[in-house]
């Protein structure tokens, strides 16, 4: 065997050596932005060229595992392919390292395999219970799991969780002259930010020690790190706050501008809300019959008893949206309407349907939640809408009537 068989190598592609935990870590998350980038492009496109293929990926997405259609079995797959051949090698190395012996032939075949059982969560299998327990339990080894070779070797003091690096990124970035961190900037507005931000916080204080122009004893390197740490700690709210706003203004004005161009585009996009808000109603109640005037939901009366008030409000006003959609989709699409006779034709549906709607327990059909406003108080709300909405909406919080108490199986 090589003289440096047990070598650590730390690279993100690389079959020689041995690689420990903590980068193992990064190389999985550095896949991760990877793989959320190779979904996210495809879908953005869709969204702006072909929004009237979005339903159909909602559907895709939604679908049970039999009933997963072709195209998207087959680009998980792909998927896949790519996922694992590009941490295969991270594998071996993390193999190597865990069994800590020269036998080239045991550390590929244990690779392989765990490989393989990795590929299970690209496929239909992947889909099912089990099949999911056994692919994390098999991540969860190779990341859990103490190597014989990196173990015993001497421990980096350089080497801890940066937090600054992690809730700072690219701003902790331009203070410790790291400019790797500015990929936060276009990443920020993908699913790639997460990996991404936990990347940082693991590679952090080694990115910084070695931009060092100081000759700093390792004791000051921390202090100074620590002295970060707490700064963006302390404002985090107003990062986030901050990120939010950003995201919210450019993706707002992208759509707005891109929808004068592309009237398809809100179409495509009121499609896929009115599919989502169907998906939502049809996955939290266990049953919906909407027939003979009176809409019947029906929900677990031991799980209701453990809902807080706001989230029962939320489900009911869930199940009023979904008879919207069956009864008056287009009524539904109005809500950004600044038409007077619309909103009040909105407004007038609201109630209609929600003193016809009520959640039932599936144990003995009793009620669990009802909405109910005197006529008199209607009629009031009816004519005070269109000069004050605000108070009136106020005034429709109290006609919620939930059964805090069900009788439990």
């Amino acid at each position: 065997m090589s003289a440096n068989y047990f070598n650590e190598n730390r690279k993100f592609i690389g079959f020689d050596g041995v690689l420990g935990r903590r980068d193992f870590i990064v190389n999985f998350l550095t896949v991760e932005l990877i793989e959320g980038l190779i979904w996210y492009i495809p879908s953005l496109i869709v969204l702006l060229l072909k929004p009237d293929l979005l339903s159909k990926m909602f559907d895709m997405l939604i679908s049970g595992p039999v009933q997963k259609p072709l195209l998207l079995i087959v680009g998980m797959a792909v998927l896949g392919l790519i996922s694992v051949s590009l941490y295969y090698s991270s594998i071996v190395r993390r193999v190597r390292d865990i069994l800590g012996e020269e036998d080239d032939n045991r550390v590929y075949l244990i690779a392989s395999v765990l490989a393989v059982i990795c590929y299970m969560g690209y496929t239909p299998v992947g889909f099912f219970f089990l099949a999911k327990w056994i692919v994390l339990f098999t991540l969860l080894y190779l990341i859990c799991w103490s190597g014989k070779i990196t173990a015993n070797k001497p421990e980096n003091p350089i080497i801890k969780f940066n937090w600054g690096a992690f809730w700072g990124t690219w701003i902790w970035g331009l203070m410790n002259k790291t400019p790797i961190t500015l990929w936060a900037i276009p990443l920020s507005l993908t699913v790639g930010i997460v990996p991404f931000m936990l990347i940082c916080g693991l590679k952090g204080n080694e990115w910084a020690y070695d931009k060092s122009t100081e000759d700093v004893d390792i004791k000051s390197f921390h202090n100074k790190q620590a002295n970060f740490a707490t700064a963006f700690n302390l404002t985090f709210p107003i990062i986030i706050l901050a990120f939010f706003m950003f995201t919210g203004i450019f993706t707002y004005v992208g759509i707005t501008q891109y929808s004068k161009v592309n009237p398809n585009f809100v179409d495509g996009l009121n499609v896929l809300f009115v599919k989502n808000q169907e998906y939502v109603a049809e996955t939290s109640f266990d049953n919906i019959d909407l027939e003979n005037g009176e809409y019947k939901f029906y929900f677990d009366p031991e799980d209701w008893s453990l809902l807080p008030k706001y989230t029962k409000i939320s489900f009911f006003k869930s199940a009023i949206d979904y008879v919207v959609i069956r009864t008056d989709k287009d009524l539904y699409l109005s809500v950004a309407s600044k038409d007077k006779s619309l909103r009040e034709k909105r407004f007038k549906k609201f109630l209609e349907v929600a003193q016809n709607t009520k959640i039932y327990s599936t144990f003995n059909n009793e009620v669990l939640a009802e909405y109910q406003i005197e006529e008199s108080v209607e009629k009031e709300l009816l004519e005070d809408f269109s000069k004050n909405p605000k108070s009136v909406y106020k005034v429709l919080q109290s006609g919620y009537k939930f059964n805090d108490r069900p009788s439990i199986p």
